[in-house]
């Protein structure tokens, strides 16, 4: 300790030889997938435009990881063509690694890692030294520092903190300070990435898990707790002196001072154990006494312990942990390390009632005499070993027959439990078949409606007739093609209030009422209807009876009637024609009937007088035959104001006789009208001009 304190290159040295900077482009490709698939679309697709997203990523060793989330923002903005700005935070104790990671260039290995696009696109081949630099656009997105992220201040606002394989290497008590740390330093539902064989420990207050494959949590909005940190822990933090160089602030006792000072005079290396002989604290270099070993890192010293050590190791420990005693030494054994022998004495003092100190001190051999004390020695405490592992082997086998009891217990319930599965089971198997009876002949009242829906629409379809069902809420229940004419109906539509669509029906505003009159009474009604292109319709309205004779709504049937109507209306105006003819025929003054295009349907005898041709001539005759050239456009002014007045005031004009004479008349024009007052012909009486 004194010589790494006065030499600051080999503590340097020492703390460089500690740090562990392994990492890659996207490692754990699948975890990549899932960060970008689901974190980083979905804050890049909520996140407004110009706004800022913020990623810290603790332990950046060389930068890699940084710079792999960096390209996958950058492709996400590109895809969601958003203006968004990118700020990664990438830190890490090693400085030199640091230099790395804002250099920006990697070896061509990383091809194997990264895609051919997003090496043509975020990086340059430097040809000359075969190697890759990440380009301006990406390395602009990330801020590089030096830091400590268990006693230095955290960064703030952090919507995504990516720390993945570095939790590992902490103990419990360091991980206790670092959770509370990034749930302080997050957004609300911020994101907290880590490896895959981390986890969150017992922080669940703190954190919900997002992806339990791969290690996603997101932050609670949680309330402060006893483990939420505050500034003021984090000043402390930096003021405080590192663990590794000094002891406490608080005041020391005479026994304790008197103890550091041994420790520094004789111990240069050391480490501190639990009552579980997991390692707390270490001083100096200990590879020679103790190695790292494969599968997860849980720190226990017996595990770690070289050839030659283990076994005087674990009697040792087992003494002052179980047995109580304060010290215990063993002297002068041979450690293999790098296939060569080191003598070796062991130290275990008692710290306190859960702590304890493990002292490795190199020794050179003694005499022969001395060998001979040593074998004694290594006989004493083979014995002792053996007595501690046949405690502890009578302490497993108490442990497992009282397993052994519960396991036999656990299996009379699982076997119950499986006697009441397989009752139920069965039951579930002969429900089974019956609900399989029940679905076969499901199946076959459904292919029996569907052949019956299927003929229902191809009945309604064949019939042309425009048809619309509807509930007893006047709500559409279907509907044929030729209705839409009618009524502006869609697919759509099914469900809706027939209220709430359009009809093409001129001056009929009461289909609702009568529908709901029908349905109230049960009594059908028949109503005319004109459309707006003219043609004419009845509308029939029926109740919708059900095969047990229940009421359920309305039918509405509308049947084309155009012709009829057209018919009847000849009808009407040929019967008028005649009326009018008697009245023609015996008239003093000549009456003339023409159509609206001029054309002469009826001549009184009175107008054979005037004029010169007979009936039978004129009705091969226009109007405008009669009609001198230079009035014709008088005269047809004249007729288009009968469009807005039925008669108009006698008027004086000239017309042409069979003989060519121009005769000057006083002429009377009135407009006939149908019953539906439109005008269908024109009737002129004449009566010729005298002074």
């Amino acid at each position: 300790v004194i010589y790494l304190q006065n030499n600051k290159d080999e503590a340097k040295l020492l703390f460089k030889d500690m740090l562990i900077s392994v990492t890659n482009f996207f490692r754990d490709t699948q975890a990549f997938e899932v960060i970008n698939d689901t974190i980083i679309k979905k804050i890049c697709t909520n996140i407004a435009p110009h706004q800022s997203i913020r990623v810290w990523v603790p332990g950046c060793a060389t930068g890699e990881e940084a710079y792999s989330i960096a390209i996958l923002f950058q492709e996400k903005i590109e895809e969601l063509k958003k203006n968004i700005h990118i700020q990664i935070f990438a830190t890490d104790i090693d400085s030199q690694a640091l230099m790395v990671a804002r250099a920006g260039t990697y070896s061509a290995n990383i091809a194997l890692n990264v895609s051919k696009e997003q090496l043509e696109r975020f990086f340059t081949l430097n040809h000359d030294t075969n190697t890759y630099t990440i380009k301006k656009s990406i390395r602009d997105m990330l801020i590089f520092s030096e830091q400590n992220y268990i006693k230095d201040p955290p960064f703030s606002k952090i919507d995504i903190i990516s720390c993945r394989n570095s939790l590992i290497y902490m103990t419990g008590e360091l991980q206790k300070k670092v959770f509370p740390m990034f749930h302080y330093a997050l957004n609300p539902g911020g994101f907290l990435i880590l490896g895959t064989s981390e986890s969150i420990g017992d922080f669940t207050n703190l954190f919900d898990e997002y992806d339990r494959k791969f290690k996603i949590y997101h932050k609670k909005d949680s309330e402060k707790t006893e483990t939420s940190p505050s500034i003021s822990d984090f000043l402390d933090l930096m003021k405080k002196p590192d663990i590794s160089v000094q002891m406490s602030d608080k005041k020391l006792t005479v026994k304790e001072i008197a103890e550091q000072s041994l420790i520094k005079q004789y111990a240069t290396v050391f480490v501190v154990v639990n009552e579980k002989k997991e390692i707390l604290y270490v001083s100096g270099r200990t590879g020679k006494y103790l190695e790292s070993v494969q599968g997860d890192f849980n720190g226990n010293i017996i595990k770690m312990a070289r050839e030659g050590l283990e076994q005087k190791l674990t009697t040792a420990l087992h003494k002052v942990i179980n047995k109580g005693i304060e010290s215990v030494s063993c002297n002068k054994l041979r450690v293999k390390t790098n296939g060569d022998f080191t003598l070796v004495n062991l130290k275990i003092k008692k710290l306190n009632a859960s702590l304890f100190m493990v002292v490795f001190e190199d020794t050179v051999p003694d005499s022969v005499a001395g060998a001979d004390d040593n074998e004694k020695n290594d006989f004493t405490y083979d014995k002792d070993y053996y007595k501690a592992m046949q405690e502890e082997m009578t302490t497993s086998n108490e442990e497992l027959k009282s397993s052994n009891e519960e396991m036999q217990s656990v299996n009379e319930e699982l076997q119950s439990t499986n006697e009441e599965l397989e009752t139920s089971k069965e039951e579930m198997q002969s429900l089974n078949e019956e609900l399989s009876t029940v679905n076969n002949e499901m199946q076959v009242k459904m292919a029996e409606l569907f052949q019956i829906n299927n003929d229902m629409n191809n009945l309604m379809a064949a019939t042309g007739v425009a048809t619309i069902y509807v509930d007893l809420e006047i709500h559409i229940r279907k509907f044929t093609p030729p209705a839409t004419k009618i009524v502006n109906l869609i697919k759509t539509d099914i469900g809706r209030p027939l209220k709430h669509i359009v009809t093409n029906i001129l001056k009929y505003n009461t289909m609702i009422k009568d529908i709901q009159t029908v349905i109230d009474t049960l009594i059908s009604k028949e109503i005319e209807m004109e459309l707006q292109n003219n043609t004419w319709f009845l509308m029939r309205i029926l109740p919708y009876r059900t095969t047990s004779n229940m009421i359920d709504g309305a039918v509405i049937t509308f049947f084309e009637i155009t012709e009829i109507k057209k018919a009847h209306q000849i009808l009407i105006n040929n019967e008028m024609l005649q009326q009018l003819a008697i009245v023609v025929r015996d008239a003093y003054d000549a009456i003339i009937v023409q159509s609206m295009t001029g054309e002469i349907i009826e001549w009184n005898p009175s107008a054979q007088r005037m004029y010169g041709w007979s009936k039978e001539e004129a009705i091969t005759m226009n109007i405008s035959d009669i009609i001198p050239e230079d009035l014709k456009k008088t005269e047809l002014k004249i007729i288009e104001k009968l469009a807005h007045s039925t008669i108009l005031e006698t008027y004086r004009s000239k017309r042409i006789s069979k003989k060519g004479e121009v005769l000057e008349v006083w002429l009377t024009s009135t407009a006939l009208v149908d019953e539906n007052n439109k005008i269908y012909a024109i009737t002129t009486t004449e009566r010729l001009f005298k002074e």
